[in-house]
C-alpha cells in the first residue's frame, strides 16, 4: 500500500468512525493497515517477543484467537502496542512491559518520518481532542 492509499484509507475510516459513533472493528482494521504499511517499508521488529509479521499474518488469515501462537487471543492488543512502539515518543504512549503478554514493549528508534506521520495522522483524526497533527502532507508530496 502506498502512502497516499494509507492516508486515504485513514480518512475514510475516520469519517465512518465519527459519523457512526465508534463502529466496532474500525480501529483495529486501520491499525492492521498501518502495520502492513510498516512491514512494506521493511520493518519487522518484535512486538513483545513476536515479529510484527507473524501477528499481522493472523489477521490476513482471519484466524484471530484460533491459532497455536503464544499470543492467541491478544492479537488486537499486540497490534495496538505495535502502533505505539513505532510512533514518536510522547504520542499516546501507554506501553507496559509484559502486557498484554510477556515481553518488552519499548519505542522503536526507526527514524522513518513517513511512519511517524501516518501514525500521528491516524491518532489526530480519530482522537482530535487529544492529538494534534504535527506534519504538513505537502512535505510528503501529498495534498488534501
Amino acid at each position: 500500500m502506498t502512502l497516499r492509499e494509507v492516508i486515504s484509507t485513514i480518512d475514510d475510516y475516520a469519517k465512518a468512525w465519527h459519523e457512526y459513533e465508534d463502529i466496532d472493528g474500525i480501529q483495529i482494521d486501520i491499525e492492521v493497515i498501518i502495520c502492513k504499511y510498516i512491514l512494506g517499508k521493511g520493518f519487522n521488529h518484535k512486538i513483545g517477543k513476536y515479529p510484527l509479521s507473524s501477528i499481522i499474518h493472523v489477521f490476513d488469515e482471519e484466524m484471530t484467537g484460533q491459532h497455536d501462537e503464544g499470543f492467541c487471543g491478544w492479537e488486537e492488543d499486540l497490534v495496538a502496542n505495535a502502533i505505539q512502539m513505532y510512533s514518536e515518543p510522547n504520542d499516546m504512549n501507554t506501553l507496559t512491559d509484559d502486557y498484554p503478554i510477556e515481553g518488552k514493549y519499548q519505542p522503536i528508534d526507526h527514524k522513518d518520518e513517513a511512519i511517524h506521520m501516518v501514525i500521528n495522522y491516524y491518532e489526530a483524526l480519530f482522537w482530535p481532542h487529544v492529538v494534534t497533527f504535527r506534519y504538513n502532507l505537502s512535505d510528503f508530496d501529498m495534498d488534501k
